[in-house]
């Protein structure tokens, strides 16, 4: 998934639950004040949110890791393509209401 389009139905008020699943020092630099910090090596379908997820990472490369490792989730899971480089390039640099 894109992030305009998360953009778009966060902005419309759907309950979202956003994973980063970054390593903690990563995600103490920056990151989105809406997400939730799971790092990839500790994360497993018992430790999250019983919803459809949506997962980020640097580049899109690890979220797309975790999306593999939760495919068992009962519910749907989203792998945000490109990360939060991808987001800072898209809103130029902004961290709106995020």
């Amino acid at each position: 998934m894109g992030w305009e389009e998360f953009v778009a139905k966060k902005k419309g008020g759907e309950s979202m639950e956003l994973i980063d699943v970054r390593p903690a020092n990563m995600f103490k630099i920056v990151h989105l004040e809406c997400s939730t910090n799971i790092p990839l090596e500790c994360l497993s379908v018992s430790n999250v949110p019983q919803s459809d997820l949506y997962l980020m990472c640097r580049r899109g490369i690890s979220s797309r890791q975790a999306a593999l490792r939760l495919s068992s989730h009962p519910f749907r899971v989203f792998s945000l393509t490109g990360g939060i480089e991808e987001y800072s390039r898209v809103y130029k640099h902004a961290m709106p209401f995020l």
